[in-house]
């Protein structure tokens, strides 16, 4: 059966509510809790669906979606992020839209789809750069450069980054760049080309130095510190394990 066709008023009385419980799921999502944002986003969908206000129903439909991606429940995520993306495209919502097909696109790369999941990042980026959304589209770049990465298409990969990088440095987005910085000298040095790998990963040192936490960084650190050994930079990757072991991000040595 075909599902009824919800009001678009958002009354005035209702909003405020939906909106701050929205904001408290939300918010709860970046500080891992999960459970208790699932219980506020589960409330504001509760509020705002009778009052029809789809703009909270869609932002909590997509943090739904966002727990259940982190969670790793692939399907449950999937159905969450196009329920949210249907409302955003009806409410004309562009920056919804792009952040949902993003979320799909990751899905689908984790399910091992990753032609799908270029043709959605595609799709996505196209959006963004319709609407001339700077942050939408560098998120679709890195998005690509991950499933080319994932799939050997380092070539495909490489351009795709470092068009990302252009942006991030643009918007001085220090985490996304010491990201980048490290994938990029990582595919350099995979492909054989030294130097590229050694001046990327020279241009990050700065970078992560006015980074204060590097606990959500890990991966692309650990991996940092890998290229700067491997390319001569051995008491600058000393220097990242060091402040990884801080952060409680990597063992300890003991000494070896």
């Amino acid at each position: 059966m075909a599902r009824p066709t919800r009001p678009r008023c958002r009354p005035a009385t209702w909003r405020p509510k939906a909106d701050a419980l929205a904001s408290l799921g939300t918010t709860g999502v970046w500080q891992g809790l999960f459970d208790e944002s699932i219980d506020y986003l589960n409330r504001s969908l509760a509020v705002a669906r009778p009052a029809g206000d789809l703009l909270c129903e869609s932002r909590a439909l997509h943090a739904l979606g966002l727990i259940e991606l982190l969670r790793g429940r692939l399907d449950q995520a999937a159905e969450y992020e196009q329920l949210a993306l249907r409302l955003f495209r009806q409410l004309a919502d562009h920056t919804g839209e792009w952040r949902a097909l993003n979320n799909l696109a990751d899905v689908l790369s984790q399910q091992g789809h990753h032609q799908q999941a270029i043709d959605v990042h595609q799709q996505a980026l196209a959006l963004s750069r319709q609407i001339g959304d700077p942050i939408g589209e560098s998120y679709q770049l890195g998005g690509l450069a991950s499933v080319y990465g994932r799939l050997g298409r380092l070539d495909h990969a490489i351009a795709a980054l470092s068009e990302a990088l252009v942006l991030w440095r643009q918007t001085h987005d220090l985490r996304a760049m010491a990201f980048a910085l490290s994938d990029l000298s990582a595919m350099h040095l995979k492909l054989g080309d030294h130097d590229m790998a050694t001046s990327l990963s020279r241009e990050a040192i700065p970078i992560v130095r006015q980074l204060s936490d590097l606990s959500r960084l890990t991966g692309p650190m650990r991996q940092l510190a890998e290229v700067l050994t491997a390319t001569g930079e051995v008491s600058a990757a000393d220097e990242l394990v060091a402040r990884l072991e801080e952060c409680g991000s990597v063992p300890a040595h003991d000494g070896e």
